[in-house]
């Protein structure tokens, strides 16, 4: 039997007896425990036959199936976000010219340009993901590449030969450390193995690259899950440097660890101070202020200007539990103008989702962005979504859902910048401190 989704508890009954199962514990004890794992049992310094480090290539994703596993969190709907991966161009990664930055840009989603926007100039080579409509930002003449020839290469005979040649991995010293800290039995099954070929994969194909490009630098948004990239760079001599894509936090997989990863940035580019402060995997950080005028220019937040009393700013991985708070929300404060902020790859289902949830026609869905949408509205509601700190940094009053994974947001509950959402009564207005413009360095 095999159940996906989020839930509280299921129970198991049979022809003798009734057995209910719920999580052991909540997501940031499990995140706590793997990294005191990590530290007391050596995880980071485990290597393959080959000498590969393996538990950093699957780690952040293993901490989000465990989670999925025990019911805490959903499927992420924006890794079925459809793509065209289709370029019938001349632009080859493999005959690419020389440049002195070599930028890896985030798979963009909505509002997401802003994450290499100061990163752009003309020394510097970007390497797109593919999008909806193929890959619309390369033409014949900028330094702007597909990433198109190292998904066929994955694909051809030799692609196909090398994953053949990943060796298998003894995952039982994994297993062991796991089922010791979370008190169930963990099988791993392939996924260090699969992690691994990804890997090898990677370092192989990009290291041919930027020993043609030769680059002094290559900027990775996200680089923990692009391990092989990140070692085929550091092989040909570049220093590899991580973008910041999405809030650092002590509980986020990819910036908070038991141990030191042996592959990736030893640089982040951060938006503020603020946020380099919540990593422990970076030997140094540039600050590079988000290139929004947005923040810069909201000093005050005038609520008598507001179309909505509540923007509720869902998050795919616990939407099943904001919804319940809506519901409540509703039910007992029908007074309030309520506005839901879908995440860009929940957009094509919203109305699904709230009309499943009885909520259809008692809120509105937000037609234009999160920002413009939180900036019409008298307050924010949500979870670990960076959309919850760009509300407060735009000045709007930001409540937080006790949900699987608001531990994120507990260092700003703590500090005043955001307040707890229990109840919806809880949701009144209130006067957002003026360390919110230090976010995004805008202050």
């Amino acid at each position: 039997m095999s159940i996906r989704g989020e839930y509280d508890w299921v129970v198991l009954r049979d022809a003798q007896s009734e057995r209910r199962i719920s999580a052991p514990y909540s997501y940031g004890e499990i995140f706590e425990r793997i990294c005191d794992a990590e530290r007391s049992r050596g995880l980071f310094e485990i290597t393959s036959r080959n000498g590969v480090y393996l538990w950093e290539l699957g780690r952040s994703a293993l901490i989000i199936q465990l989670v999925e596993a025990a019911g805490l969190w959903g499927p992420n709907e924006a890794l079925g976000s459809q793509t065209l991966d289709a370029y019938d161009g001349p632009k080859r990664l493999t005959t690419a010219p020389r440049a002195r930055r070599v930028v890896f840009d985030y798979a963009r989603r909505g509002q997401s340009g802003y994450r290499t926007a100061a990163h752009v100039d003309d020394e510097t080579l970007f390497v797109v993901q593919p999008e909806a409509t193929g890959y619309p930002e390369v033409d014949d003449t900028n330094l702007v590449y597909p990433f198109y020839e190292f998904n066929r290469w994955r694909e051809s005979l030799r692609g196909r030969w090398s994953q053949l040649r990943v060796p298998e991995v003894d995952a039982r010293p994994f297993e062991a450390a796991l089922t010791e800290a979370l008190g169930v039995r963990v099988d791993l099954g392939d996924h260090l193995r699969n992690r691994l070929a990804k890997f090898l994969a990677e370092r192989e194909f990009w290291t041919p690259v930027f020993e043609r490009v030769k680059p002094e630098e290559v900027l990775i948004a996200s680089s923990h899950w692009w391990a092989g990239i990140a070692a085929a760079a550091e092989r040909s001599g570049a220093r590899v440097s991580d973008i910041q894509y999405a809030l650092t936090s002590h509980y986020a997989p990819s910036f908070w660890f038991g141990s030191t990863p042996h592959y990736g940035a030893t640089r982040l580019y951060a938006w503020s101070e603020y946020w380099a402060a919540r990593t422990n995997v970076y030997q140094e950080h540039v600050i590079v202020p988000r290139q929004q005028e947005e923040f810069a220019a909201s000093r005050l937040h005038n609520a008598e200007k507001h179309v909505w009393d509540v923007c509720v700013i869902a998050q795919p991985r616990v939407l099943r539990r904001i919804l319940a708070f809506v519901q409540d929300l509703v039910r007992e404060r029908p007074d309030l103008k309520v506005i839901v902020a879908p995440h860009p790859a929940q957009r094509l289902i919203i109305a699904d989702e709230l009309a499943a949830a009885g909520l259809a026609g008692k809120v509105a869905i937000a037609e234009d962005d999160t920002l413009t949408t939180i900036g019409r509205s008298a307050l924010s509601v949500g979870t670990f979504s960076t959309s919850l700190w760009e509300s407060a940094a735009l000045g709007c009053p930001t409540y937080v859902i006790p949900v699987p994974g608001y531990e994120e947001t507990l260092q700003d509950i703590e500090s005043g910048l955001f307040r707890l959402a229990s109840s919806p009564y809880d949701l009144v207005p209130y006067d957002v401190p003026e360390s919110r413009h230090a976010i995004f360095g805008n202050g």
